[in-house]
């Protein structure tokens, strides 16, 4: 992950994986939650932000 964002951003935590079925994503102080459903929806716009 940190390759991915490297020269765009600077990643300081890369988190931990939980039971709760949901991504949680804070990023300068703006936290963003998506339920595993609305991941399943953005997985396509996720794979195009990397590449």
């Amino acid at each position: 992950m940190r390759e991915a964002f490297d020269g765009v951003a600077p990643v300081t935590d890369l988190g931990r994986a939980t039971d709760e079925a949901a991504l949680s994503l804070d990023v300068d102080g703006t936290a963003v939650v998506l339920d595993a459903a609305a991941v399943r929806e953005r997985r396509d716009v996720v794979a195009r932000s990397l590449d």
